[in-house]
C-alpha cells in the first residue's frame, strides 16, 4: 500500500517457442505444435497461456496482445500458413522451399482478446508439406505472444 491506495500491478503474460525437430507431412488445417518452450510466463496462474502440447494459447486475461511466428520451409516445400483467432483466419504466411534451399516468413498481429479466447498457427493447405524445425539446438520455425496491456470490463450498472 502507497499512502490509503493499494497499488496492484498487471499480469505478466508472455512465450516463446520454437520447434524442436522437422514436421513433415502436414495436414489441411493441421495446429503447429511449437513444443521447446523458450519462455513462459503467466503471473496469472491460470490455465491460461501457451500450452506446448496443443500448439494453442489461451488469453488468460482480457486485453490488447501481440503475437509472432516465423516459419522456414523445408526443402523444396511450399505451403500456406494462417494465424486464427479461435477458428476466424487473422494473417496469412507463405513459405516456399526449392532445391536446396530453405526460406522463412513471418508474420505479427496485434489482437484485443476476451479472457478464454484462443490464438494458433495453422497450416492451411490440403496437400502434403513440411517445416524446418531445429538445426544445431535452435529453432527456425517460432511462435511467440505477450500481453500489451489488460483490458478490465466495466459492470454494468443495475438499479
Amino acid at each position: 500500500m502507497i499512502g490509503s491506495r493499494q497499488v496492484t500491478q498487471d499480469p505478466e503474460i508472455a512465450f516463446f517457442a520454437s520447434i524442436s525437430t522437422n514436421i513433415e507431412h502436414l495436414g489441411g488445417s493441421q495446429i503447429i505444435v511449437f513444443d521447446n518452450v523458450v519462455t513462459k510466463v503467466d503471473s496469472t496462474n491460470s490455465l491460461g497461456g501457451y500450452n506446448h502440447v496443443t500448439g494453442v494459447f489461451t488469453a488468460p486475461v482480457d486485453g490488447l496482445y501481440v503475437f509472432s511466428t516465423t516459419l522456414m520451409s523445408h526443402e523444396n516445400a511450399y505451403a500456406h500458413f494462417r494465424i486464427y483467432r479461435d477458428n476466424t483466419p487473422v494473417v496469412a504466411v507463405a513459405v516456399s522451399g526449392t532445391l536446396h534451399k530453405y526460406y522463412s516468413a513471418s508474420a505479427t498481429v496485434v489482437l484485443l482478446l476476451s479472457k478464454g479466447e484462443t490464438v494458433s498457427v495453422r497450416h492451411h493447405e490440403s496437400e502434403d508439406s513440411a517445416l524446418e524445425g531445429a538445426f544445431v539446438s535452435s529453432g527456425q520455425s517460432m511462435f511467440s505472444g505477450f500481453l500489451l496491456q489488460q483490458h478490465n470490463r466495466v459492470a454494468p450498472l443495475i438499479g
